[in-house]
């Protein structure tokens, strides 16, 4: 999925320009999904467990703690960001994330919010989860 990430949708758009201007066709909705399976397949398809994963190993936590329901700030912010990842960078609905965490849908929807704004009054966080995000797609 490309959805939120501006890149890969420019990417998207300059290939598809590039590929039709090529075999000089117009662009039609066929050679828009070839254009975008490419740069998709370029990257793992990810999935809250996969970020929750790699997120428990980012912080040495182990996924139980990121499971359990601790509200020690070492482990609540690591889910917290995990959540942010997982709905930031997957087509997983709420209940679907939640369900990675034990935990209700209303509580990714709480931890999504409590990022984003750390995100925005913080540099030190806003850096921080860039970094994750950065290393969690390669």
């Amino acid at each position: 999925s490309i959805k939120g990430d501006i890149r890969k949708i420019e990417s998207a758009i300059v290939g598809l320009k590039a590929k039709s201007s090529l075999l000089k066709r117009v662009p039609d909705l066929a050679m828009a999904k070839e254009v975008v399976a490419e740069i998709v397949g370029s990257s793992q398809e990810l999935s809250a467990e996969l970020i929750r994963d790699f997120i428990a190993r980012q912080f040495k936590i182990t996924v139980s703690d990121l499971q359990s329901k601790s509200r020690r700030k070492t482990i609540a912010f690591p889910r917290q960001v995990s959540m942010y990842l997982a709905r930031k960078y997957t087509d997983q609905g709420l209940v679907e994330i939640g369900k990675a965490f034990n935990r209700d849908h209303s509580t990714v929807l709480h931890s999504v919010r409590v990022i984003s704004e750390a995100i925005s009054r913080n540099g030190s966080i806003r850096g921080q989860v860039e970094l994750l995000a950065k290393k969690l797609q390669k």
